[in-house]
């Protein structure tokens, strides 16, 4: 009993000089980062900025060698859970690789445990309790925040699948998807859609006399144009070759055929042999006249049919 109760005397001692000398341990940790040339390549902005959780996470980990029923701050909803996301979050938007990630946390286990074994106050008897506590919090920190890094680049690569390449703008695919999503929520909110389809004037014949690279980069200007019209709440699509679409939610017609000039002006300004590039432009908008989305994508495509016979730089609406 005296055994034990010794144990926990010494890990309530241990665990508040570590609190109590946190800034050491992190200045320690961020001179031998520096030192660490790998380590220093995968923090071009400098160390300092991968700091700011450092103490509360040695603090977190203080609290589990006093006593292992504080790993609960660690788990989903738990103080240091979140922490420990952002940690791994932070270090994937600055771009640091995955390895590099964990790098931070094996330099910290080294340092803690150093610092342990140099504070004398544990005896020989409870190390490898002390080492198993002192790995719980590290490992559950870490795979935290491995997590969370994982989880932004999974929804990075889900956002550049939904993209073409060329333009930035989604894929039909996705653009199909989100049009069935935004007509439901239009249909419960009770608010209008517009959409816009849009196909360049000549651009087969441009691609003939310039080629495809200058076809490609021709593209690219005019997506640019048009996305300087597009609100946040807009979402443009690229559905083949020449082809775009606009989709406005919550956006009347008469709103719809302003926005839809203003890009046709702006691609205006482009210029090819001083000649200006356009576009047509067909606009439908639900509920009316379309009243699903069949009828929706039916009668864009058919006012920009009308909007090419009639020579095209024009908007045509149903």
């Amino acid at each position: 009993m005296k055994a034990e109760q010794k144990q926990v005397e010494e890990f309530h001692d241990i665990s508040r000089q570590m609190r109590t000398g946190t800034w050491n341990i992190v200045e320690d940790w961020l001179e031998e980062s520096k030192l660490n040339k790998p380590l220093e390549k995968a923090y071009p902005g400098g160390s300092e900025d991968i700091l700011d959780e450092l103490p509360t996470l040695i603090g977190g980990i203080a609290k589990v060698i006093q006593d292992p029923m504080y790993l609960m701050d660690l788990e989903t909803g738990g103080s240091l859970h979140s922490v420990c996301r952002q940690f791994g979050t932070l270090r994937h938007e600055a771009g640091y690789r995955i390895d590099k990630l964990l790098s931070d946390f094996s330099l910290l286990r080294q340092k803690l445990w150093l610092f342990c074994e140099q504070s004398g106050i544990v005896a020989d008897g409870s190390l490898f309790e002390l080492e198993r506590r002192l790995n719980l919090a590290v490992d559950r920190m870490a795979a935290t925040a491995t997590e969370a890094y994982h989880t932004r680049s999974c929804a990075e690569l889900i956002e550049l699948a939904q993209k073409d390449k060329l333009t930035g703008f989604l894929h039909l695919k996705a653009f199909q998807r989100l049009l069935d999503n935004e007509l439901a929520r239009a249909k419960r909110y009770h608010y209008p859609i517009s959409l816009i389809k849009i196909d360049i004037d000549d651009f087969k014949q441009y691609n003939l006399e310039e080629g495809r690279l200058e076809g490609n980069r021709l593209l690219q200007n005019i997506a640019r144009e048009i996305s300087g019209e597009v609100r946040g709440i807009d979402f443009a699509a690229r559905f083949a070759g020449d082809e775009f679409a606009v989709l406005m939610p919550q956006t009347a017609p008469a709103q719809a055929k302003t926005a839809a000039e203003r890009m046709r002006r702006c691609v205006r300004q482009l210029r090819h042999d001083d000649h200006p590039v356009t576009i047509s432009l067909g606009l439908a908008s639900y509920p009316k006249p379309a009243g699903d989305k069949n009828s929706l994508l039916q009668q864009a495509q058919k006012a920009l049919a009308q909007a090419q016979q009639d020579g095209g730089d024009v908007v045509k609406s149903t």
